[in-house]
């Protein structure tokens, strides 16, 4: 993008902290999920713990796969042995309830990789450098 510094009023040089600066309106969500009392460990490949996350129709293939039925998923983290983040497109986070929640998101998920018990989604903000 060129530089506009001097060629453009002093007002239209202003920022605000956004996920929108040429892209659409991006959220960041945190997912977790237990079975059986323990967190599912989204590095593995199944809940039996065996496998990896970049396997076929692992844990995290099938938990994003239900997510994008939802949303634009635009960004997939890592996954940690509790949880993973994803940015999706805000403006597509089609939920079908109220804002802040995600039920309708969290029981595909649940659905989509067998755990018995719950799933929760979080929605997380850029502070600084943390992501929380």
């Amino acid at each position: 993008m060129a530089n506009t510094f001097g060629v453009v009023s002093p007002n239209y040089q202003k920022i605000v902290a956004g996920s929108q600066l040429g892209t659409p309106a991006l959220k960041f969500i945190e997912v977790a999920a237990i079975h059986s009392s323990a967190a599912v460990d989204f590095t593995k490949g199944v809940l039996a713990g065996t496998g990896a996350y970049t396997d076929s129709q692992s844990l995290m293939a099938k938990a994003v796969n239900a997510l994008q039925g939802f949303a634009e998923v635009y960004i997939v983290g890592v996954p940690s042995a509790t949880e993973f983040v994803v940015a999706i497109n805000d403006n597509t986070d089609n939920d079908g309830v109220v804002a802040a929640s995600y039920s309708s998101m969290e029981a595909a998920i649940l659905d989509a990789i067998g755990a018995d018990t719950s799933v929760t989604i979080t929605g997380l903000t850029l502070t600084g450098d943390d992501l929380a």
